[in-house]
Order: structure tokens, then sequence, then C-alpha cells
């Protein structure tokens, strides 16, 4: 049976409820024969058939992780031993988010661990269960009414249908065989279009941009000839001219005279306090599309939600029945929060086995730029965790979250995070992240001593099959500390892998910023040469970062020296053939 079909078939959990009947006397039995593990732990059992008035033993479960929650607290001051929450299999909608703190702490003696059952799947979902009753809109459009919806205060920005992520109502129409930028399901700026002179070679020419941007200029002949009733619900997607940067907005209006996109909050995701030019500019690969648009829902796998009068509309797969379908909105944007602090922190507390999925896409939350790349993030996840010290998350299936997966937030000590995998998320699978202004005195706002390993982060080429992969900036060695060996070993392997290519880029910035020199990065260069072989390695400049430790002409001469002679072909290949190949690029236009 394969995942879709189990997922349709599980049994489905009621609302998480941390209030109830906190006096109970709940279970304290000795692992038995038949149990999950036989450890001398106490344990304690969830199932979707159970109630929170019930004791939690595995005869009479109790039905919510927060009601199991309150028993741990409660047991761990009668018992000085492990305690694990067993959870059976079935989806648990949590509701709102499972918060721990430092009363849920265990210790080097009584580690407390909440677990799936062994060989059941156990879904934590941020995901709302919906009951449609649909009826025939027109086009091959469904619709059903969903009063509920308009008092929601989530965005409400997945739906997922027997377990797959939906498409929210776009223009152009998502391009399955060609999802890059450079596909079908973007389109072109106006000022690409009308065929403007490429961009000067080195990009410390390029003409200046105003910013932060507010509008920019599609062309009419490729964009949408639908007029759209409520524009300002409308979210824009955009590629900026290297076609590597992409920047979201919520769309302020549409000028259709004129040609023109508003833009309203958005714009978070480069950091334009140091590179404005480099976060936009119209070029070659500027290129766009709108969702959430509803008359533009008119392809298979589509949707939209009218928050104002609570209607759902989607126009299903052909597969799909959706008169039986499993509906499912995203309503939470964290699951699952560790919410200590370095003087009271939490822990010695284990996640295990656990599917964490249907989390809100975070696009349009706040972002940061923490540091002199070009580079924000936003500081949140499915997990969040700050203020740990020996905590675990381990052999979880993070599926489908909008946002980050797990982001492990200022102080944090001695967590591990192992055996995890992580496919078709909203953006990062894992992030570390400090506050460098509040590293101060004693304040260790960041995360260290952590062990991060053999986690599988997937199905990126698996979704989008005839995707080519590229590593940037030869995967960050670092060169200033002559890291090499084990380096070069990671980086054989991936070269065996024939749609993976590298970029000869990034470099100079991982050496000595002030005495660099070419001989530091000889051996990196020859190694990637070596291992890729000519054909998979291209030329990239890394600019602006690169000012950091040189100049953009520095760069090229130092490549230039380091690759040694070339022939007409070879030198073609690494300077412009290879990315043209790989990024599909037109030169002669």
């Amino acid at each position: 049976m394969d995942r879709r079909t189990f997922l349709q078939t599980t049994t489905v959990a009621g609302l998480l409820s941390s209030s109830l009947l906190k006096g109970l006397p709940f279970a304290d039995a000795e692992s038995a024969p038949g149990d999950p593990q036989v450890d001398g732990s106490a344990n304690l059992y969830v199932a979707t058939s159970g109630s929170d008035r019930n004791p939690g033993s595995k005869e009479r479960p109790v039905a919510t992780l927060a009601r199991a929650k309150d028993a741990v607290r409660e047991l761990k001051k009668r018992i000085q031993r492990p305690i694990k929450v067993w959870v059976g299999r079935g989806t648990y909608y949590l509701g709102e988010s499972l918060v721990f703190e430092s009363e849920d702490s265990g210790t080097t003696e009584q580690p407390i661990t909440y677990a799936a059952h062994p060989g059941e799947l156990v879904t934590l979902s941020g995901a709302q269960k919906l009951t449609c009753k649909w009826k025939p809109y027109k086009d091959g459009i469904m619709m059903c009414s969903l009063p509920a919806m308009k008092q929601v205060k989530a965005s409400i920005t997945q739906l997922f249908i027997n377990g797959k992520r939906q498409i929210r109502a776009r223009y152009p129409n998502y391009d399955a065989k060609n999802p890059l930028p450079i596909g079908d399901g973007y389109t072109d700026m106006a000022t690409i279009a009308a065929g403007k002179k490429p961009l000067p070679t080195f990009p410390q020419d390029w003409p200046a941009t105003k910013w932060p941007l507010t509008e920019f200029r599609y062309d009419p002949e490729k964009f949408t000839k639908k007029r759209w009733a409520k524009p300002h619900e409308a979210v824009v997607n955009t590629f900026n001219v290297n076609c590597e940067d992409s920047l979201h907005w919520q769309v302020k209006d549409v000028d259709w005279d004129a040609h023109l996109v508003k833009l309203g909050r958005g714009g978070f995701h480069q950091n334009d306090l140091l590179f404005k030019m480099a976060t936009w500019a119209e070029g070659p690969l500027s290129r766009f599309f709108v969702e959430n648009v509803f008359e533009e829902l008119d392809a298979p796998g589509e949707w939209y939600l009218d928050r104002e009068n609570g209607v759902l509309y989607c126009m299903p797969a052909e597969e799909v029945d959706i008169n039986t379908a499993l509906v499912e909105v995203s309503i939470l944007k964290r699951l699952i929060e560790f919410r200590g602090s370095q003087e009271d922190p939490i822990r010695h507390l284990t996640l295990s086995g656990f599917r964490i999925a249907h989390t809100e896409r975070t696009i349009l939350d706040d972002y940061e730029a923490l540091s002199g790349g070009d580079w924000t993030i936003h500081r949140g996840g499915a997990v969040f965790l700050e203020g740990t010290e020996d905590c675990n998350i381990e052999r979880c299936f993070f599926d489908g979250v909008g946002g980050n997966a797990i982001f492990v937030n200022n102080y944090n000590r001695r967590i591990a995070i192992y055996g995890n995998k992580f496919t078709e998320g909203g953006d990062s699978a894992i992030c570390l992240v400090g506050t460098k202004n509040r590293c101060i005195g004693s304040s260790q706002a960041f995360p260290a001593d952590n062990r991060i390993s053999n986690n599988l982060i997937h199905r990126v080429r698996d979704f989008c099959p005839r995707l080519k992969l590229v590593v940037n900036h030869l995967a960050k060695p670092s060169i200033a500390a002559r890291e090499f060996d084990f380096w070069a070993g990671e980086i054989e392997s991936v070269s065996q892998l024939p749609y993976i290519w590298c970029k000869l880029s990034g470099m100079i910035t991982e050496a000595n910023h002030e005495s660099w020199t070419t001989a530091d990065l000889q051996p990196y260069v020859n190694h990637i040469i070596k291992t890729f072989g000519r054909s998979h390695v291209m030329f990239g400049s890394d600019w602006p970062v690169c000012t950091l430790a040189g100049s953009y002409q520095q760069v090229v001469d130092t490549l230039r020296q380091s690759v040694g002679p070339l022939s007409e072909t070879e030198a073609a290949m690494l300077w412009g053939d290879t990315a043209s190949e790989v990024y599909r690029l037109d030169f002669s236009k």
C-alpha cells in the first residue's frame, strides 16, 4: 500500500484539549509482555479511540497528547524511572500548538519520550479535516459551503486532498514538466518581453533600481486576459535577474490600463539592506507567477477559498472521487514548541517516529537578515526549539509542512536531530540560528554542541523528475581552516549522481578574507574538476557577497589561474555553455 492510499484509510482523532480532568490517577504500570518495549519504563498510552477521562493505560488510553503531557507531569512526581508516551495509529489534528516547558523536562535517570507505536503510522497534523458536501459549480469546478471558515483566523494557504498538496488557483498554470522559473509556469516582465538591452557584464555596473519595490510592469501579451474581482487577495512570486533569488509579495492592486502589478506586504526574502540591486533587477530571467486568484481556477488540482462567503472551490484531478476524498486545510504554523530558556531549559525530552504534516505557509511572515550575506530567514518551524538541553528529534517524517520543518532558535545545547525524513517542505528542513546582538555577557543566545546526522531531505528531484541540481559554492568548505579530507569525500559521493553539477563560486569568502591567495583555492578547484568532470562544472561569481573578500574581477582572474590552460571547447563550457545547458538559457536573443 502506498503512502497516499494509507493516508486515506487512517483513523482521525478529535482536537486536542489540555484542560480536562487534571486530577485523574494516571497509569503507572511496568512494561509487560506485548508492550512496545520492555525496559522498566512507565508507559502511558494515547489512541484516537481513547478518552481524556481514561487513566492512560494500554486498555484505557487517553485521546490527546495534551492530556498525556499533563499526565507525565503528575507521574514523574511519583516515580524515578523513564517515562514513555506511546501514541497509536491515526491522525491527530492538534488544533493548537503542543507546547513543552521546563515543567515537562526529564532527567538523565528519568528521560521522557513521546513516540509513535512501533510499526504504526501516527500523524501529528496542523490541518483541520473538512466535512464537505460538494456540488458542481461550472467547467469541472466543484464547490462546497463552509460557513465556519469565515471565522478561522489562520491564513489557510494549503489544501490537501487524500494527502496530496493541491495548487492555489494561479496564472500561469503550474507546469509539472518544468516547474522551474524558466518553464511555462512563469511569465516575463514587460521590460524583458519588450527586448530591453542586456545588462552590463559586471553587476556593479547595473542601473539603479528604486527600492523598496512598489510595482512592476507586466507584458499584456503574455499576461492573463481575465479581470480579478479581488486582486488584493493575490500573492505574486517573483524571480530576479539571476533566476536564483525569489521574492514573494501580497498584491495591493493591479492597474490593468498601465499594465502594473502594485505590491503590498512582502519582499522579505533577500537582504536588501546590503544588496538592493542584487535582490531585484529586471533582466533576462526576471519572471513571476500569481496565485490565489478565483478567476484563474481552470486546471485540475487547483483550488480557491472564498473566505468572505465561506465557500471552497476546487477542480479535482481526474483520478480523485471528490465526494469520498479526505480534504484537509492547514491552520497551524507551529505544531510543537519546546519553550524553555537558558536559565530554565527543557531537558531530556524526545520526540520519536511521528509523521509531522500540514502546517501553514510562512512566506509572507517576517524574515530576518542575520548576516552580511544576501539571505534572510523566517524564525519559525513546524517543530520549534528554544532553551533546550539534551533533547532529541528522531526518526520523524516531515511531510508537506508549509515553512521550515525544524527550527533550533538561540540557546540550545547537546540536542540530537537524527534519522528524520523531510519531503515537499515549503522552506528549509533544519535551521540552527542564534541572535548576535543578544550574545552579551553570560547570555549565550546561539545553538552549540548539537548533533545533526543521518537525515534524508528528498522528493525534490522525484517531485520534479527533470530537475537538474547545482551545488553552489563547492558546498562551502572552510578553506580558511584548511578543511579538506571530509569535504572531499562527501563531494566525491555527490559527484557520482549524473543530474548534479557544481558551481565554482563562493571560494574567496570561505578563505581568509584578508590574505587569501590562488594557491589556497587550488586544491579545491582541482578536486571539483577531478570528481565532477569538466562537463559538470561552471563558473559563478557569488557577487555581491564576494566583495567581502575581493572584487568581481579578482574572482574571475583567480579562477582563470586555478583551472589552467583550457581548450576552446573547455573554456566555453566553463564560462557559459554549461550554465546555458543546465539553466536552459538562450543567449541568442
